[in-house]
């Protein structure tokens, strides 16, 4: 059936000041982060650079080397685990 083979794919979440862009590659991240940016600064918004990270979650036995993602020349960092919207989110890909 129709709903049974249903796909969505999420290319952005937003809550208030709070936001989170799926990627499946490094291009894909670093092409959404380029898009927010120019977005927010036509409202006369800024990236905070400082709040920004990456969050990898590399495939089974691969190590964790995340991607350079830069925003405005500045590089973001990457961490292994991350609060968003108060759920903890671990580069193993276990949500809670």
């Amino acid at each position: 059936s129709y709903i049974r083979n249903l796909v969505l794919q999420v290319s952005e979440l937003q809550y208030a000041d709070d936001n989170a862009a799926p990627a499946s590659s490094a291009e894909d991240l670093q092409t959404s982060m380029n898009n927010f940016s120019r977005a927010y600064q036509t409202f006369g918004l800024k990236v905070n650079i400082a709040k920004t990270k990456v969050l990898a979650q590399p495939a089974p036995r691969t190590s964790l080397d995340g991607p350079n993602i830069t925003i405005d020349n500045q590089s973001i960092e990457v961490v292994e685990d991350f609060c968003y919207l108060g759920s903890f989110l671990p580069s193993n890909c276990w949500i809670w």
